[in-house]
């Protein structure tokens, strides 16, 4: 017979690690090098070149869990409940719940692993091709004039405003 499923087996083993868990025990994954070239998830460039991936949920729950650590360090216990409500996700922290569902994506993308009873999380995001061509888009310079007037095919507005008609006195 086997015994416990790792968190690593399949999602549903991972959920129902974090299920089990609860109150959850976080620690900061120490990684000098990607605390050095990565993003801190509170960042702009980390919602540009994470956001999209992560969900919403999850990119909000790593922001929660960095700052909670930040704050009172490593090995502070968290109640999913507690969380949840924090990110404005629904109660419970059954296996299938939205809490559980979101921490496990952040361990599916390497953000969170689990260490015996506790959760991992990395202080930091990587950095991604696809942020440095988002980037370098919103980067280009304005233009500096604009175009000529009925360059687009736009009428000034006198051409096409309905015409005011002259109030009533009683």
């Amino acid at each position: 017979m086997r015994g416990r499923p790792s968190p690593e087996d399949s999602a549903s083993g991972l959920q129902r690690w974090l299920a089990e868990h609860d109150p959850l025990v976080l620690v900061a994954d120490r990684n000098p090098v990607l605390e050095t070239l990565g993003h801190d998830p509170r960042s702009p460039a980390a919602e540009a070149g994470w956001l999209h991936r992560l969900g919403p949920a999850a990119m909000c729950a790593h922001r929660r869990i960095v700052s909670l650590l930040e704050v009172v360090g490593d090995g502070h216990a968290v109640p999913l409940a507690g969380l949840a409500v924090d990110l404005g996700l629904p109660g419970g922290t059954g296996q299938n719940t939205k809490i559980v569902r979101t921490l496990a994506r952040l361990v599916r993308y390497g953000i969170a692993t689990p260490r015996g009873d506790t959760l991992a999380v990395t202080l930091a995001l990587p950095p991604t091709r696809r942020l440095r061509n988002r980037l370098e888009d919103t980067l280009i310079p304005p233009a500096t004039e604009l175009p000529p007037r009925g360059a687009c095919g736009l009428r000034p507005v006198a051409e096409h405003a309905p015409e005011m008609t002259p109030e009533v006195s009683r």
